[in-house]
């Protein structure tokens, strides 16, 4: 029974799900997505600030919940429910790291009270090295979520930086109906956006996090990997401009495209190419000689 002031959905969605949320990585929108599909009393939240409740679908059980969404480890719900499908979403870690910095620096009370997953750090003066070169802040993803699980045993491993596609390809995957995919969250610190750059461009601190967080940064760049070999075998070929501005404004039709293009000639380093509209991005050396 579906509750009141919910949207009226056409049929049962049966697929069933354990969604590990790593701060700072759109979970907070996948949720909103969540809430739109299932019915709330299909979702439990695990998160710290439920105290032991957080802990109740391992006691007892509810039958009709078919999403467990929140911080947790990611083997946490293995034993009691192997019947759910696993996932997780990832963001390059030392952008994640920044936005965490910068949030925490704006809502400092929301950290505080994540102590298993997110230690607290109280110094509300710390410059970003500082908080980055806490014990606590580093690995993160790796100690606290993914822990000693290997990334081919979830279900599905999203990447943020292609949230739009990849929710989207998730969607396919367990036969979802359509929904409405808001803007995502925006950091609140002010002047993130150029600090964020700040940060980014140099060089010496990009390659100091790097060191400290190489576990987390190995584990995405797995991550990646694992989404150029699934994206060979995806349901979705081609995206073009136009279907990512449909995906993005929440819009689910999307234009399958199989017609065989020419090879181009072509030699060098490039990242980006644009061919009848299709938008390619490449890395590494690539070479073409028909």
């Amino acid at each position: 029974m579906s509750l009141i002031n919910q949207p009226h959905r056409p049929e049962e969605v049966k697929a069933k799900v354990i969604s590990i949320h790593v701060p700072k990585t759109a979970g907070t929108t996948f949720k909103q997505v969540l809430k739109q599909i299932y019915n709330l009393e299909e979702i439990f939240f695990d998160y710290p600030n439920r105290g032991r409740l957080r802990n109740k679908m391992l006691i007892n059980p509810k039958p009709e919940v078919k999403v467990i969404h929140g911080h947790f480890p990611s083997s946490k719900y293995d034993y009691k429910f192997p019947e759910f499908r696993k996932i997780i979403w990832l963001r390059d870690p030392i952008k994640r790291l920044i936005s965490l910095y910068f949030f925490w620096k704006t809502w400092q009370i929301l950290l505080e009270s994540d102590e298993q997953n997110l230690s607290p750090v109280k110094e509300s003066n710390l410059t970003f090295i500082e908080f980055a070169e806490k014990p606590e802040m580093q690995n993160v993803i790796k100690s606290k979520f993914v822990q000693e699980q290997k990334l081919t045993e979830f279900d599905f491993v999203g990447i943020q930086e292609f949230f739009p596609e990849d929710l989207h390809e998730l969607k396919l995957i367990l036969n979802w109906p359509d929904y409405k995919l808001e803007t995502q969250n925006t950091n609140p610190y002010p002047g993130y956006k150029s600090l964020l750059e700040e940060v980014l461009s140099n060089q010496e601190i990009v390659d100091k996090i790097s060191t400290i967080n190489d576990e987390d940064i190995e584990l995405y760049r797995e991550a990646v990997s694992l989404r150029e070999t699934w994206r060979k075998t995806s349901k979705i070929q081609y995206y073009t401009q136009e279907n990512l501005k449909s995906l993005s404004s929440g819009k689910q039709q999307i234009t399958q495209k199989t017609t065989k293009i020419n090879p181009l000639l072509t030699w060098g380093s490039i990242d980006r190419a644009v061919i009848q509209n299709q938008v390619l991005h490449l890395s590494g050396w690539v070479a073409s000689l028909d």
